[in-house]
């Protein structure tokens, strides 16, 4: 088992212990995760959120200048982000990073 946090490499894939996740998993890098749930914290100058997820556990994904973010049909803004909003995610993992494509606010 390994520890929430961590990450032990093994080839191209890697298997993590998520904090607040009933399960482990195996990802390949790269993998597009889908992610739905609640926004648990936002911190702005690290560009991350956290999103309690209801498959994976608490997840914090990182908000890059690619990420496309929607409200509904139309193009949101980082700041319309709030704590305990719902919203639907797909990302990316990287290492034990894991990187949003886009989030869909309140959907």
């Amino acid at each position: 088992m390994i520890p929430a946090g961590f990450a032990a490499e093994t080839g191209t894939e890697y298997q993590t212990g998520r904090q607040g996740a009933q399960l482990k998993s195996t990802e390949k890098v790269g993998t597009e995760h889908k992610y739905s749930g609640r926004i648990t914290s936002i911190d702005r100058q690290a560009k991350t959120i956290t999103v309690e997820d209801r498959k994976f556990g608490r997840e914090t994904l990182h908000i890059g200048p690619d990420t496309r973010i929607m409200k509904g049909k139309e193009s949101a803004s980082w700041d319309q982000l709030k704590d305990g909003e719902e919203i639907h995610a797909t990302a990316t993992k990287s290492g034990d990073m894991s990187h949003a494509l886009s989030v869909e606010i309140g959907k």
